[in-house]
C-alpha cells in the first residue's frame, strides 16, 4: 500500500506506468469530507488492481485544518488516466457523481462492475476494518463520518482495504454468475441500467417549484395552527382534573434545585442577586440574605416538612408551562384523554397490551367529538407539511431535489428510492376540503423541465 502526497514521489509515477500498461481493471474509492456530491470535497481516492494498490491523498487532516497534497491538476491526470479503464466500485453513482462534481471527470462510461449490484445479483457480502479508524478520528476530534479526520497512513490502509475489498468481492461475484446471468449483468439489464438511466436520473434531479412549496408551506403552517387553537380550545375543559395534574408532575415536579427551584423565584420576585448565566443565585449566603418567606424556608430545606401549599405549588408550575401542555401528535397524550378522562374504550393494544391510539381509533371518535374530526385535518395536514414540503424544500439545491434510487433493495427487481411516494389525488368526499386541497396541489410543486416531460 503506497500513500502518495508528492506528483514528485516515485510511487505517483509507478502508478502512472501502470495505469499506462495493460492491466484493464482497476478498483475506485473516493475518500470525501462528507455526502454533498455537488459541494463537497474529495479528500483522496484510491485504486487497485486487486495486488497492487495506491492512494491518492490530495488533502490530509493537520493543526485542526485541511492541508493540500496533491494538487487538482496532479489527480486529474491519475484520473484521466483511470477513465480509459474497466472500473469496479462499490456505490459507483456516489463516487462518479463527487468526481464529475469536484474533478469534472466523467468516470460513469469507465464504469466496468458495480460491486453492490453484484452483490445482490448473488448473494450478500460481509465488511470489516473499521475500527482502527474510527478510533483515530475520535483521537483528532471528528465524528465517525469525518473520515478526513483520520490519521493519513490509517486513512490510506482503509482507502486501499475498500479497492481490494471492492476488486475481490465484485469478481467474487461475477465468477459465480453462469453465461447467461453475466449476459443480465453486462448487456441485458443490471450494468447498462445503473449507468444510462439510475446515475444520470440521481445526476440530473427533479427539479421543484421553490416559490409554490414556500407560498404553500406558509398557507399551510397557518392552517395547521388554526387547527391546534380549535382543537385546544374545545378539549382545554377536559384536561383540568386528569391531565393537568399528571402533567405538570411530570415535566415540572416541585424540587429544590434545577428550573423548579428557579421557578419560585421568579414568580414571588424575590432579591436574589443573579449569577452569570442570568439565573438566581441560590447560594447558602444568597438564600439567608432574603426576608424571612415561604419561599425562603423552601429553598433553604430539603424536607417534606418544609413545603409550599399545594396551591402555590400549582401556580408556580403552571408559570413555568409555554406554549400548550397537551401535545396533539403525542399518543401518551391522547391515551390519558381518551382513556382517562373520556373513559373510551380502545378497540386494540399494541404487543405489550397497551390500548393503541391509531387513525382508525380516532375516525371512530370523530363521529363522536367534533374536536377528533378536526384531529384527523390536523394530523393528515403536520404529514403533507412534513413529508412532501419541509423536506423537499430543507434539502433541495439551487431548486432541484436529488433522490437516490436503487435497483438492489427489493427482491422484486423494481426500483426502490428515497423520494417518497406521493399520495394519490383526492376526489371530493374522501376528505375535507382543506386536505384535499393540499394534497393535490404536491404533483404541481415538481417541474419536468425545459425539454422534458414526466411520464
Amino acid at each position: 500500500m503506497s500513500v502518495i502526497t508528492d506528483a514528485n514521489h516515485k510511487e505517483y509515477h509507478r502508478a502512472v506506468g501502470m495505469l499506462i500498461g495493460e492491466t484493464k481493471e482497476w478498483a475506485y474509492d473516493v475518500e470525501t469530507d462528507g455526502l454533498d456530491v455537488r459541494n463537497g470535497n474529495i479528500i483522496g481516492f484510491g485504486i487497485s488492481n486487486g495486488l497492487k494498490g495506491f492512494t491518492f491523498c490530495h488533502k490530509y487532516w493537520k493543526d485542526g485544518k485541511l492541508q493540500e497534497a496533491l494538487s487538482k491538476e496532479e489527480c486529474h491526470t491519475i484520473l484521466t488516466l483511470l477513465s480509459h479503464k474497466k472500473l469496479i466500485m462499490w456505490n459507483g453513482s456516489f463516487d462518479c457523481r463527487f468526481t464529475y462534481h469536484y474533478f469534472g471527470i466523467n468516470l460513469v462510461p469507465s464504469l466496468y462492475i458495480e460491486g453492490m449490484l453484484a452483490k445482490h445479483t448473488i448473494d450478500d457480502q460481509e465488511r470489516r476494518e473499521q475500527l482502527d479508524l474510527y478510533d483515530s478520528i475520535k483521537a483528532n476530534g471528528g465524528t465517525k463520518t469525518e473520515y478526513y479526520k483520520a490519521d493519513l497512513d490509517i486513512m490510506g490502509n482503509y482507502c486501499i482495504k475498500d479497492c481490494h475489498l471492492t476488486f475481490r468481492l465484485a469478481f467474487h461475484y461475477v465468477t459465480k454468475m453462469d453465461k447467461q446471468l453475466e449476459n443480465f449483468f453486462f448487456k441485458d439489464e443490471v450494468m447498462p441500467l445503473y449507468k444510462e438511466v439510475t446515475i444520470p436520473m440521481e445526476m440530473i434531479g427533479v427539479p421543484i417549484d421553490t416559490k409554490g412549496l414556500e407560498q404553500q408551506q406558509s398557507d399551510i403552517a397557518s392552517d395547521i395552527k388554526k387547527l391546534e387553537e380549535q382543537i385546544q380550545s374545545s378539549i382545554s375543559p377536559l384536561l383540568k382534573d386528569v391531565f393537568e395534574p399528571w402533567y405538570l408532575q411530570k415535566e415540572h415536579y416541585p424540587h429544590r434545585t434545577g428550573p423548579f427551584a428557579q421557578a419560585p423565584c421568579k414568580y414571588a420576585n424575590l432579591s436574589l442577586p443573579h449569577t452569570g448565566s442570568g439565573a438566581y443565585s441560590l447560594t447558602r449566603k444568597a438564600l439567608e440574605s432574603l426576608e424571612d418567606s415561604i419561599y425562603k424556608v423552601f429553598l433553604q430545606h430539603n424536607s417534606a416538612t418544609y413545603y409550599l401549599p399545594l396551591e402555590i405549588i400549582r401556580e408556580v408550575q403552571l408559570s413555568m408551562v409555554k406554549g400548550y401542555m397537551f401535545n396533539l401528535q403525542s399518543n401518551r397524550h391522547l391515551k390519558k384523554l381518551f382513556f382517562e378522562t373520556l373513559k373510551e374504550t380502545p378497540i386494540s393494544t399494541t404487543p405489550t397490551g397497551q390500548p393503541q391510539v391509531n387513525d382508525e381509533f380516532i375516525e371512530l371518535m370523530a363521529e363522536k367529538y367534533d374536536w377528533a374530526k378536526l384531529l384527523i385535518d390536523y394530523n393528515k395536514l403536520t404529514k403533507i407539511k412534513g413529508t412532501y414540503i419541509d423536506r423537499f424544500l430543507n434539502e433541495a439545491q439551487d431548486g432541484i431535489f436529488y433522490p437516490s434510487f436503487f435497483q438492489h433493495r427489493t427482491i422484486s427487481g423494481r426500483y426502490g428510492s428515497d423520494l417518497q411516494q406521493l399520495p394519490r389525488p383526492l376526489e371530493e368526499g374522501q376528505a375535507s376540503p382543506m386536505v384535499i386541497k393540499y394534497n393535490n396541489q404536491l404533483r404541481k410543486n415538481f417541474i419536468a423541465g425545459e425539454n422534458y416531460v414526466f411520464i
